[in-house]
């Protein structure tokens, strides 16, 4: 069962702004480049990519998000 494309295009944000900035995006940076109304959308979206393991970070502290190497590695496999 593979992750749903809105999944996928989070994830693409978080590497590819990562990789151009040095540094995580904020909930706001997501929200806007992907269209969502709002920064809980976002909330949602990376507390259940989480849990599966995809994304990780600390809670409370700004831009410490990070994708896992079992998400890229997973997106890359399928």
């Amino acid at each position: 069962m593979g992750r749903r494309s809105r999944d996928d295009e989070v994830l693409r944000f978080i590497e590819s702004y990562w990789e151009k900035n040095g540094y995580a995006p904020s909930y706001r940076d997501i929200c806007t480049a992907l269209g969502f109304k709002s920064p809980a959308t976002v909330g949602y979206y990376l507390r259940k990519m989480r849990e599966q393991g995809l994304v990780e970070y600390e809670d409370r502290i700004p831009r410490t998000l990070r994708v896992t190497p079992w998400a890229v590695g997973s997106r890359h496999d399928s």
